[in-house]
């Protein structure tokens, strides 16, 4: 997958860095690592819908968007550490390429109809690591849960202007799994990257049908860490 691809791309490009220039870390006794950690992160996720209905023109379609998160995780042992975070996956372009109509009263007028997709949320994880100790190097992969809002939405315009918009929202809450690398550029910070994926479901009732639909995120974040 790409996202590993990235993952390894970034290991090899911070191993060569770290030939010109030590990393201040020690491993001495007694060298303090920190027990809270706050990190702040940014990167890409991949939206993609998938819904039930054939008819659908937006299933199995996918967009890209900037996405930004922070993760607050406590120290639990050398291996393990438990933390809450924030994320926002972005708002990505899905579908851009077919024209509506629009009845002005007046006149039915062509438009162009744009379908996005985005999502937020609160998430609970659990994360299994390396021992900070045996640094400067840091591997980690994370799992939880995520209270989160999704959906979709779509905007007509005309000239460059919104004449209807239209939105949908649902709450879902579902787990997610996630793994990265990181180098300590300190003893208490380090940098890295991360790759995580998370999918909604949820239904939506339309008199006598239920349509299922998926959203499937797909990020890879850049991020700093700062413990203490």
């Amino acid at each position: 997958m790409n996202y590993l691809k990235e993952l390894t791309s970034l290991a090899l490009i911070l191993s060569s860095t770290s030939t010109f220039a030590a990393s201040p870390f020690s491993d001495s006794p007694g060298t303090n690592h920190g027990i809270f950690h706050v990190t702040a992160k940014v990167g890409q996720t991949k939206h993609t819908n998938v819904s039930t209905d054939p008819l659908d023109l937006v299933s199995n379609l996918s967009g890209t968007a900037t996405s930004y998160g922070i993760n607050f995780d406590m120290s639990l042992t050398e291996y393990f550490s438990a933390g809450l975070g924030f994320v926002d996956f972005g708002e990505a372009l899905i579908l851009r390429d077919f024209y509506g109509e629009y009845d002005t009263g007046e006149d039915v007028i062509e438009v162009l109809e744009s379908s996005y997709m985005f999502g937020e949320g609160i998430t609970a994880s659990l994360m299994l690591h390396t021992d900070p100790k045996n640094g400067p190097w840091f591997f980690f992969a994370r799992a939880g849960i995520i209270n989160s809002e999704v959906g979709g939405k779509t905007k007509e315009t005309y000239l460059g202007k919104v004449i209807e918009s239209s939105m949908l929202k649902k709450a879902s809450t579902e787990q997610f799994y996630g793994v990265g690398v990181a180098y300590y550029i300190s003893n208490t910070t380090k940098v890295g990257m991360d790759y995580n994926r998370y999918n909604m479901q949820y239904s939506i009732v339309d008199e006598d049908t239920i349509d299922k639909y998926e959203h499937d995120l797909m990020q890879t974040s850049f991020f700093i860490s700062f413990s203490f």
